[in-house]
């Protein structure tokens, strides 16, 4: 019929166009059913069922390490353990607790784990943690000595804190 507009047609609907029709913690990962169930039994059923866990004298572990080569997805797998955990999720790169200043650094590590214990249940997830923990023997300032005595430290029973540490790497 003349002078009568048309309608838009509307695009269809993918799970692209809506983030929340996403599918959340673990049933967004394809695979990897071994390192699941791993942290499942260690993490989520420990913060889930935490009465049981306490009668089998079970608590959260410090933490993990992902090792894997550039682009795997160990960032991604920490993100849905924390969406599958009912954690809050903390991401840590090097420029976030880099400083200039002396013990600046120390003082931010110290920052990140406060905040994560804060909003316990909390993944704490250190990106390329090689290079911000380098190994005690290394060469290197006393004040790089001192940031990693503060890893150290603040990673020294987190679990009980409610604190899981997870680091990434491609160099274990």
């Amino acid at each position: 019929a003349k002078g009568k507009k048309a309608e838009p047609k509307s695009a269809p609907t993918t799970i692209f166009d809506n983030p929340s029709s996403r599918p959340k913690g673990f049933a967004a990962l394809a695979g990897m059913t071994e390192l699941k169930e791993k942290f499942r039994s260690d993490i989520i059923d420990v913060i889930r069922e935490p009465e049981r866990a306490r009668a089998l004298n079970i608590t959260l572990p410090n933490g993990a390490l992902l090792y894997g080569p550039p682009g795997c997805g160990k960032t991604f797998f920490a993100e849905k353990l924390a969406e599958e955990a009912g954690c809050n999720f903390i991401l840590v790169n090097c420029s976030d607790i880099a400083s200039s200043f002396i013990h600046g650094t120390q003082k931010l590590i110290a920052e990140k784990f406060a905040e994560a214990e804060e909003n316990k249940p909390s993944i704490i997830f250190f990106d390329e943690i090689d290079a911000m923990i380098p190994k005690r023997n290394a060469r290197g300032s006393e004040y790089t000595k001192t940031e990693v005595n503060e890893f150290l430290t603040q990673l020294n029973h987190c679990g009980r804190k409610g604190i899981i540490a997870i680091g990434a790497t491609n160099r274990p």
